[in-house]
């Protein structure tokens, strides 16, 4: 009996035990799954920049508070149960408590905020680096590095996880992005067609009908400088072609690669910039496309529409195609780059203490014995894919005509 009583009186307290805690979990999971309030923030806040944050989990109509460093500001759920805080202005840095509430509903998380010049840190350490070490990839690793690291804390922790964060968060999903690894492909499938161009002997061939017809330094800079409006598609493959093309024509006349460098740099995107077809279109039209949505009179108005209508008000692109060629024929230099086309007019059109890349060197560069050399061989693999980007532009787009089809 006192045996039977006593296991009586445990399943007694289990069942009690199980109610309450069974009460305990609906009483937390019921007003968080219906009633909770969620704030996001971005990683890591500047002070006094403007900072965009978000409250969910209200109703469509629904009045926000938010509460930062002192100050509130209210804004309306959508209909999704978001409220949007777009204005909001943090004036210290430090650790700052960021509270939203929703009638008796409220929650609260801390935000780290640190000062503005940070936001530039991690690109003038990177540019720094890279000018001292003339090496361009421990520079970006560092600035990387710094950048991640900010995001986490300025601590022996922070930097660690800053560290592993640089490649298997950022480098990965930089690789693993859409848009980027096509950059990455074409790159690569542009590099083969020079490749292809030089073996074939195209190159050699135009370098000799351009150094036939330029005979002074002056000359060759224009060359390089139509190269440049030739390869108008895409700013990658302007620098790779003109590039691999043009050096061996600059050499001979005794430019500096300085000079060739910022021809080239200079050809390639101010000029993908101002054609009707390019790579970088499709991106300026985009955005234009988002624009116009909020700006009156635009609504029946193409994106493609109005890019072409901003051309004569691209004055950056325009004015720098322009300087390129007005130095090239006035054959005027000044500061450090007159110096180096000094340099370069005593024999020497590299900097001395700057190393050939394995990729630039001559015999790289020379075409397969016995491959006569004709112009015809460098310009048919590049008609053949301006043919066929244009083909591929026209057969997926979308729209009733040309401009449309292109536009889109």
């Amino acid at each position: 009996m006192l045996e039977s009583n006593a296991t009586q009186g445990c399943r007694n307290n289990f069942i009690k035990t199980r109610r309450l805690f069974v009460a305990a979990w609906l009483a937390i999971w019921i007003p968080l799954s219906a009633d909770a309030i969620e704030i996001e923030t971005p990683a890591v806040g500047l002070a006094g920049v403007p900072l965009e944050y978000w409250v969910s989990g209200a109703t469509d109509g629904d009045v926000v508070v938010l509460s930062v460093a002192g100050e509130s500001w209210t804004s309306t759920a959508n209909v999704e149960g978001r409220a949007v805080f777009d204005e909001v202005l943090i004036a210290e840095a430090g650790t700052t408590i960021v509270a939203a509430s929703i009638g008796e509903t409220s929650t609260s998380v801390v935000h780290r905020v640190v000062p503005g010049w940070v936001s530039i840190l991690p690109a003038v350490a990177a540019i720094a680096i890279a000018l001292t070490l003339r090496n361009v990839i421990p520079a970006l690793l560092l600035g990387l590095w710094i950048g991640a690291t900010t995001l986490q804390s300025f601590t022996f922790y922070g930097a660690g996880r800053g560290l592993l964060d640089s490649f298997q968060v950022f480098v990965t999903g930089a690789i693993v992005d859409f848009d980027r690894a096509s950059i990455i492909l074409f790159t690569m499938m542009i590099g083969g067609m020079v490749g292809i161009i030089t073996r074939n002997g195209g190159m050699a061939s135009i370098v000799r009908v351009v150094v036939s017809k330029a005979k002074t330094a002056i000359g060759g800079q224009v060359s390089v400088w139509l190269m440049g409006l030739m390869i108008f598609f895409d700013d990658y493959a302007n620098t790779l072609v003109v590039g691999n093309t043009a050096r061996p024509i600059t050499d001979h006349l005794k430019i500096s690669r300085e000079k060739l460098a910022y021809i080239v740099d200079s050809t390639a995107a101010p000029v993908v910039c101002l054609f009707l077809v390019t790579t970088w279109i499709g991106y300026q039209v985009s955005l234009i496309d988002r624009a116009k949505a909020d700006i009156e009179g635009l609504a029946d108005t193409t994106a493609y529409a109005l890019f072409l209508n901003s051309i004569p008000y691209s004055f950056y692109p325009i004015l720098a195609i322009v300087f390129v060629l007005a130095v090239g024929v006035s054959g005027r230099d000044f500061g450090p780059m007159y110096k180096a086309e000094m340099r370069a007019r005593r024999g020497a059109v590299r900097p001395e203490r700057v190393e050939e890349l394995p990729a630039m060197e001559a015999d790289k560069l020379e075409a397969k014995p016995d491959v006569p050399m004709r112009a015809f061989n460098a310009f048919l693999p590049i008609l053949v894919m301006i043919f066929a980007l244009g083909t591929g532009v026209v057969i997926t787009g979308e729209g009733e005509s040309f401009m449309d089809i292109v536009g889109s």
